[in-house]
């Protein structure tokens, strides 16, 4: 069953648990004020993920108390504490990789019924980076790529919850990629706006549907190319390692 709570509102339930005070988690959490903090710990506060910068300050200011890091962690995306470490990619000793690759939000949503059948989605924010990492020397250059963590079990064996994924935008995926599909919902203010993505393998692509696939549990289902707004490839570890 889906979380209906605004991050907000889980920031509220967990201070509650706490028994701490709003000025307390703000003075531990290194602000000033608590007036630091306030605007977190409102009803209203729900943004798609919280920013892994804040999510840090505030895993900090719980520390101590009956709040498990991860708790905080898991309301920017991720299934436990990131562990900060960078990835050595062979080669590349002698180079250092600039740290621009961006790292998009992503959370867990609701299922989506499609063909009579619960289909696991993703909400991917575009518009929030949680981290840059250090950029991989096959990638200088390609600011079509960005990075995404990987929510729920869907894709499982060949992608498990947490782990890291890449996707590029401007290379048509092919049948047997694994893709990104941005799916889009009326707006009677901006148009079709995305709404979520599917983090699927691609079966098929005609003129009126795409046919997809998922491991956990099997299925392979279409969605029709009117919902679709765009599809990215996922980039396979072999070609950012080669």
């Amino acid at each position: 069953m889906p979380n209906e709570q605004t991050i907000g509102e889980r920031l509220l339930a967990l201070l509650e648990r706490s028994g701490r005070s709003m000025a307390a988690v703000s003075k531990a959490a290194g602000y000033k004020t608590p007036s630091g903090v306030q605007r977190y710990f409102s009803m209203d506060y729900d943004p798609p993920v919280l920013p892994l910068e804040i999510a840090r300050k505030l895993a900090t200011g719980f520390d101590g108390s009956a709040i498990n890091r991860d708790e905080i962690f898991s309301l920017a995306g991720f299934p436990s504490e990131p562990e900060g470490k960078t990835v050595k990619f062979e080669g590349a000793s002698d180079v250092r990789l600039a740290r621009d690759l961006p790292i998009y939000g992503t959370a867990l949503g609701s299922p989506r019924e499609i063909e009579g059948e619960a289909i696991e989605q993703t909400f991917l924010d575009e518009s929030t980076v949680i981290e840059y990492l250090p950029r991989p020397t096959v990638l200088q250059g390609r600011a079509d790529v960005y990075g995404f963590y990987i929510q729920g079990s869907s894709m499982a064996p060949r992608f498990e919850e947490g782990e890291l994924g890449f996707a590029e935008t401007k290379r048509p995926p092919r049948v047997g990629d694994d893709v990104v599909v941005f799916l889009a919902g009326p707006d009677h203010h901006d148009g079709d706006r995305v709404n979520a993505v599917l983090i699927k393998r691609l079966v098929r692509r005609t003129a009126q549907y795409i046919e997809l696939e998922q491991f956990n549990p099997v299925k392979t289902f279409r969605v029709e190319v009117c919902r679709v707004k765009h599809v990215h490839r996922v980039l396979p570890w072999r070609e950012i390692l080669s």
